[in-house]
Formats: structure tokens, sequence, C-alpha cells
């Protein structure tokens, strides 16, 4: 019967361990961001954001789904990197 080397085994559990933080953190930084309506994609910094306000809720639609709606959006907004999203800017 073959027996593991108990390097191996430390390596597998590292390797698991690390693959769990890095899902972890994905999960929380995609909480916080917009998903597209339509392809539930997460935008990339610097993509176009287009915002449709219906009755019930506000759906978020990516540039490349735009033409897939008719109407015009009710805003537009330019995705920002989370570190531009929590400073603070002096409006003159």
């Amino acid at each position: 019967m073959p027996t593991v080397h108990p390097l191996r085994r430390v390596r597998s559990r590292a390797f698991e361990i690390e693959a769990a933080l890095l899902r972890a953190s994905v999960d929380a930084l995609s909480a916080t961001r917009h998903r597209c309506r339509h392809c539930h994609r997460t935008p990339l910094t610097g993509e176009t954001l287009h915002f449709y306000v219906g009755r019930h809720r506000t759906d978020a639609v990516c540039e490349l789904c735009r033409p897939l709606r008719v109407a015009t959006p009710d805003r537009t907004e330019l995705v920002r990197s989370p570190e531009q999203a929590s400073t603070v800017t002096l409006c003159p």
C-alpha cells in the first residue's frame, strides 16, 4: 500500500487553505459591487455601467449588454477601482 509523504500532505492542506481564503476574499469584494442584470458579470474598472430604475428595483447593465435595452438609462456611471470609491474629494 503506497504511503503519502508527510510534506505532500502539508502542501495539500496549505493549498486548500489558500484557495478557501482567496474564494472568501473574492466573494467579499463582489458582494459590494454591482453585477450586470443580463450577463451577471462584474464590470471592470473603467467600464461604463448603466442604471435603469424600475418600480421595485434598480437594474445595472454593463456596456456589453446595453444594446439589449431599448429605453434610455436613468443614469450612467464609470466603474471606479475600490481605492477611488473611498476617497474624499473637495468641491470648490
